[in-house]
Order: C-alpha cells, then sequence, then structure tokens
C-alpha cells in the first residue's frame, strides 16, 4: 500500500527532505494492517452477500465470525473503498 502524501501547504517547503524520506520509509502502521485485513474480510462478505449487504449486516457477519470490529470502523472502510449495498425494491425483481 502507497503511503499517504503529506498534506499540501506553505510549511512543506520548509521540511527537511530527510524527514520526507524518513516517513516515506516508515513501516505500515498497526492500524493501517488492521484496516487491510479487515477489508478483504468486508469485500468477501460483500461478495459473498452478491452485494446486497450494507455495512450493519457486514458487521453483523465479521462478528458472527469472530472479530472484534465496530460497526462505524465497517462504515468507514466500505465508504473509503466505495462498496456499496445494492438496493433492492419489489420491482427491480424480474
Amino acid at each position: 500500500m502507497l503511503p499517504h502524501a503529506p498534506p499540501c501547504s506553505p510549511m512543506l517547503h520548509a521540511l527537511d527532505k530527510s524527514g520526507y524520506y524518513d516517513w516515506l520509509d516508515r513501516p505500515e502502521s498497526q492500524r493501517a494492517r488492521r484496516h487491510r485485513y479487515l477489508l478483504t474480510k468486508i469485500q468477501q462478505a460483500h461478495i459473498e452477500s452478491r452485494e446486497i449487504y450494507g455495512a450493519l449486516r457486514i458487521h453483523a457477519e465479521l462478528v458472527d465470525q469472530g472479530e472484534r470490529v465496530g460497526k462505524n470502523t465497517v462504515a468507514h472502510l466500505m465508504r473509503r473503498e466505495h462498496i456499496q449495498s445494492i438496493a433492492f425494491t419489489m420491482n427491480s425483481i424480474v
């Protein structure tokens, strides 16, 4: 996973190059690793539900699998990766 770019600001030019490269080579954080792991589980659950389940149902499925994760975390990761449920109505089933 590529690191996020540092925020653009007038102070960016005052940063030390060595500090930037230290930041670039920094190992992935524990939270980023956890989110990457959860994202694979979320994508798998989303595909298995035929892309019907939203964040709440996927959260419930992950909890049933033994994962300790908050529903807001699931919703955040789904939003960030543009994972959405397909809305079904009785008219759309033909």
